[in-house]
């Protein structure tokens, strides 16, 4: 039957527990998790940390999509997940043991670069039967013994192999075939000299790298003396202007000494014309409140007719009073 409808097993501890008939799975070396067509199949891994002395892991023919949660099993030494839905190289970092890996018959485009700089003791990989499309940069610095890309798009590139065993020193197998002494130096005949042009390359660009960073240190050093001239011009600036502010200072200390005895002055003569004024004032008002001189009065009293009035036949009389100070 097809894995799709043989349904999904999870991989719990009881399910360990049965599979391996230890009573603790602390002890587990080994392990056997893959499925038969006609089994439930796996696609997720988890719960294998309690399997802390694991050493090797057997999850072939299952429908794992992600390799996860295998960081904790410090003592791999083998893993297998061929014929799974694997995409991505993931989840290995810290399995410093691995030395045998096989991901054949899977999805996977890509081998990454720190595969081979991670898993330092890692000398067998399988990835026939992939999608992997180019091996010059992905696995130039995988230090192993065996590599099987048989089945891939890059297998099928001309000189594959030849690239390859010139790329990968230490390699004895290639896809399931010994390295041969002869294929060794065909290898090298056809890639030394391609290999010569492109270290040339790199040279050459290496040399035009360091004149450019020469110029650029060049305009620097130009550019820090005259940024040091500028320092220099600024502080010989710096220093006239402190001594003219000192000098300013000393004006104003003895400007500000002239105001204040300025100022004193200025009171004092404001308070003695108040005091004038108020001596002024007191004097008006004496002046006002002082009584008249001595004087003599003789009064003259002098009796004056008028004319008489007609028709009331009558007459007026006057009285005039004269008064003469003496």
């Amino acid at each position: 039957s097809s894995p799709l409808l043989s349904g999904i097993r999870y991989i719990t501890e009881e399910l360990l527990l049965k599979l391996t008939g230890c009573r603790s799975l602390a002890l587990v070396r080994s392990l056997n998790l893959s499925s038969s067509p006609a089994d439930k199949h796996i696609k997720f891994i988890e719960n294998l940390h309690v399997c802390q002395r694991l050493q090797v892991l057997n999850l072939n023919h299952n429908m794992i999509q992600r390799m996860e949660k295998l960081n904790a099993l410090s003592q791999l030494r083998e893993l297998q997940l061929a014929h799974n839905h694997i995409q991505r190289i993931e989840g290995l970092e810290h399995l410093s043991s691995l030395q045998h890996l096989n991901l054949s018959h899977n999805r996977i485009d890509h081998v990454p670069l720190w595969l081979g700089k991670k898993l330092q003791s890692l000398h067998t990989l399988h990835l026939q039967h992939n999608l992997i499309t180019s091996v010059s940069t992905s696995l130039l610095d995988l230090l192993i013994s065996l590599l099987s890309l048989s089945g891939n798009p890059a297998s099928s590139l001309p000189h594959s192999r030849l690239f390859l065993l010139y790329h990968l020193r230490s390699l004895d197998r290639l896809d399931d075939l010994p390295v041969t002494r002869e294929e060794r130096g065909h290898a090298l005949q056809r890639f030394n000299a391609e290999e010569l042009e492109r270290l040339q390359r790199e040279v050459d660009s290496s040399q035009s790298e360091l004149s450019r960073l020469q110029r650029e240190q060049q305009a620097a050093v130009t550019r820090l003396h005259q940024q040091e001239a500028t320092n220099q011009t600024l502080m010989a600036q710096t220093q006239t202007q402190q001594h003219t502010h000192t000098l300013l200072e000393q004006e104003l200390h003895t400007k500000t000494q002239l105001l204040e005895k300025t100022t004193a002055e200025l009171t004092r003569a404001f308070h003695r014309l108040y005091e004038l004024e108020q001596e002024l004032t007191f004097y008006k008002l004496d002046t006002k409140l002082s009584p008249l001189p001595p004087c003599s009065i003789q009064v003259t009293v002098t009796h004056t007719h008028t004319h008489t009035k007609p028709r009331q036949n009558q007459t007026d009389t006057g009285v005039v009073i004269s008064i003469f100070y003496s």
